[in-house]
């Protein structure tokens, strides 16, 4: 070859392409680093803002499990209880994003949720011929990989409203994709 150079560049670009799609719709784990409170935090805290849920009393044993976003200003966080795994808490959450680009939260709405064994929850993947927006459900299936026409129970989040309102699991389908 005669400009090694030149294959090096060309190489160096084809392997920089984006896998990016901007149609596809991607679930987001929210996290956030543990800094110690100081006198904003303090003060958030007061008003009902969090960086994660278990600086709240009465949540110190619940972790996050899972998290999407829904815009720039809200969230749907899956919380677990560590010392009752099938205990979740669904949570609709407001963000505000700092200047040092971490995010705070403040629950909107919230279900607690105790799951049977072979049952499972989704934020994600969740449709329906009759109705539009962001559906959450509970579903039975053999394990949380498989997808699921058996939905126990379904939530929409009311973006309106601000909260997670009851729905008729009928025609709900969960097709989760990994």
């Amino acid at each position: 070859m005669k400009n090694p150079i030149l294959f090096l560049a060309i190489l160096l670009l084809a392997s920089c392409h984006s896998q990016y799609n901007p149609n596809e719709k991607i679930t987001v784990k929210l996290a956030s680093a543990a800094m110690p409170l100081n006198t904003n935090d303090t003060q958030n805290l007061k008003d009902g803002w969090y960086s994660e849920l278990n600086e709240i009393s009465g949540f110190e044993n619940y972790e996050e499990e899972n998290g999407i976003l829904l815009g720039k200003k809200l969230s749907i966080g899956t919380y677990v209880n560590l010392k009752n795994r099938k205990e979740k808490l669904l949570i609709l959450e407001e963000i505000r994003h700092q200047k040092n680009g971490e995010a705070m939260f403040r629950q909107l709405d919230s279900k607690k949720i105790v799951l049977k064994q072979d049952q499972f929850i989704t934020t994600d993947f969740c449709s329906s011929e009759r109705i539009n927006g962001q559906i959450i459900a509970i579903y039975e299936g053999g394990n949380e990989t498989e997808p699921s026409e058996n939905i126990i129970k379904a939530w929409l989040v009311n973006q309106k409203t601000l909260q997670l309102n009851s729905i008729s699991t009928k025609d709900i389908n969960c097709e989760l994709i990994y």
